[in-house]
């Protein structure tokens, strides 16, 4: 992949990012941040392409990057993590794969259709489970840590 390649790429994933933050509406002080998490995750996912990982590894990673960037950045600026998490997964969603796999089921090449299928659902698969993933832990962290604060007053 060139350096134009890349750059054009990264650019399109900000843009596709803040262009459904504006969809939903997002105040202007969470754009930015839903820009540069776009960025995040499709850098992310680039990198682990280029490195060969299969491709819902890829997107599993990516989409780790995403949840975890979504919820610290929902936590500094006080506000809920959905915001910032589907701007931020915007860039991995499997729209090219899914038109192929429909072009090819309606061209009747069924083979094809069926990888591209399989793939868009490794895709989808992976973007879930990272989203889960991190939400499960985070959730987790911020339970236990209520309730160390909480051992720790009464005491």
């Amino acid at each position: 992949m060139t350096i134009f390649e890349l750059s054009v790429g990264l650019a399109s994933a900000v843009v596709g990012s803040l262009g459904f933050a504006l969809i939903f509406r997002l105040r202007p002080r969470y754009l930015v941040p839903a820009g540069i998490g776009g960025l995040l995750a499709y850098a992310v996912y680039l990198l682990f392409a280029e490195l060969g990982w299969h491709i819902f590894a890829t997107n599993f990673i990516a989409s780790c990057a995403s949840a975890l960037y979504s919820e610290l950045f929902a936590r500094k600026m006080k506000a809920p993590t959905l915001l910032f998490s589907i701007p931020c997964i915007i860039p991995l969603v499997p729209g090219s794969l899914l038109y192929y796999a429909m072009s090819f089921l309606l061209k009747g090449n069924y083979a094809s259709a069926l990888s591209y299928f399989t793939d868009t659902v490794l895709t989808a698969v992976g973007i879930a489970g990272g989203m889960i993933a991190v939400s499960i832990v985070f959730t987790l962290y911020m339970h236990a840590s209520k309730s160390f604060r909480e051992k720790k007053s009464k005491n």
